[in-house]
């Protein structure tokens, strides 16, 4: 009986997953990051020549520091110290 209730619960959260994958808060919150994600780049397409002397090392400079951050709000933190400069 106790495996039983366990499939029941297994096929519910299935369920609640298949649900949500592709609803419009998901879909919203996809369009964010992508449009985050291109302002990021960009950002660091415009200000790498500025940070090295040479732009392909400013870019991966950038990238890099995006790459080490561990959300978006860090790396936006990351891209207002490098405005700063």
């Amino acid at each position: 009986m106790h495996g039983r209730h366990s499939d029941d619960g297994d096929a519910q959260s299935d369920a609640i997953q298949e649900a949500t994958r592709n609803d419009e808060l998901r879909r919203l919150e996809r369009a964010e990051r992508a449009a985050a994600e291109s302002t990021i780049l960009m950002a660091a397409k415009i200000i790498s020549p500025m940070i090295c002397r040479r732009y392909e090392d400013g870019y991966d400079w950038c990238i890099e520091q995006v790459r080490r951050s561990r959300d978006r709000r860090s790396r936006l933190a990351v891209l207002k110290i490098i405005f700063e400069i």
